[in-house]
């Protein structure tokens, strides 16, 4: 059985919005601790520990005046970084890198053959954009780890998006690029963000590969089941990916509260 290598710091901890805040960063801990229980560590998983992104492999995606945006509201520790959902805090600048590290390190790991399958439990940031903040994600490590692998001439990536919400921010860095980007997403008009139509199918060399998967509140396994195979099992055939990128959004859970 091929091992799996799971990306993990306690520094993962310090993404803390606050007790009121939905985002809970203790529950990648609790997932490390789940794994040591069951003697899972060592014999199925082996834990590496990441270091921070550096501002060269943010800037892949991010523009060099946000990341000082970010860097300023990070000593200051005030305010939003976008309209009220992503609020600042001192250290957010190195609470946020040290989990695009931790992408990175995995995706690198498995890009050099040494993995076939790599999992940060403190990723999936999704909705940050390359100049601004947005729904609890201040950097965007999916994206930021695709354009690593494009830069170091992996071509065929693709990126398979569950969270409950749509990719809106990932999207928004490859509308125009020759990614396959696939996202089921809550939509019924008013869902956060509100994006995520089925027209919203790329530009460009990016035309045809943002596949969006709107779903109806209170979708259930039986319909997810149906997208599963129908639609996404036949493009990622048809597009024939190097690398596939998967961002679970446990938020489609049924009883996540930011969900439906």
């Amino acid at each position: 059985m091929e091992k799996l290598v799971l990306a993990y710091s306690n520094r993962y901890l310090d993404y803390n919005f606050g007790p009121w805040h939905p985002f809970k960063p203790y529950r990648e801990r609790q997932l490390v601790e789940l794994l040591r229980e069951h003697g899972l560590l060592g014999s199925h998983v082996d834990l590496v520990e990441p270091e921070p992104a550096s501002d060269e492999e943010l800037m892949l995606v991010h523009t060099r005046d946000y990341i000082d945006y970010v860097k300023n509201a990070s000593i200051n520790g005030v305010g939003y970084l976008d309209y009220g959902d992503t609020p600042a805090f001192r250290g957010v600048h190195e609470a946020a890198a040290i989990r695009v590290g931790g992408t990175l390190l995995v995706t690198k790991l498995v890009n050099e053959g040494k993995y076939v399958h790599g999992f940060n439990p403190g990723g999936g940031f999704h909705h940050a954009k390359p100049s601004e903040a947005a729904g609890f994600c201040v950097y965007n490590d999916i994206a930021i780890a695709v354009k690593w692998l494009r830069s170091h001439g992996v071509r065929r990536v693709a990126v398979v998006d569950v969270d409950v919400h749509h990719a809106d921010g990932t999207q928004a860095v490859f509308d125009s690029e020759d990614v396959l980007l696939i996202s089921t997403h809550g939509y019924d008009g008013r869902f956060y963000p509100g994006t995520g139509w089925i027209d919203e199918d790329g530009v460009g060399a990016g035309k045809g590969l943002k596949v969006n998967i709107p779903l109806p509140p209170h979708t259930g396994d039986d319909i997810y089941s149906m997208v599963i195979d129908e639609i996404i099992k036949p493009m990622l055939d048809r597009y024939s990916p190097e690398f596939l990128v998967l961002q679970f959004g446990v938020d489609a859970h049924t009883g996540d509260e930011l969900g439906s």
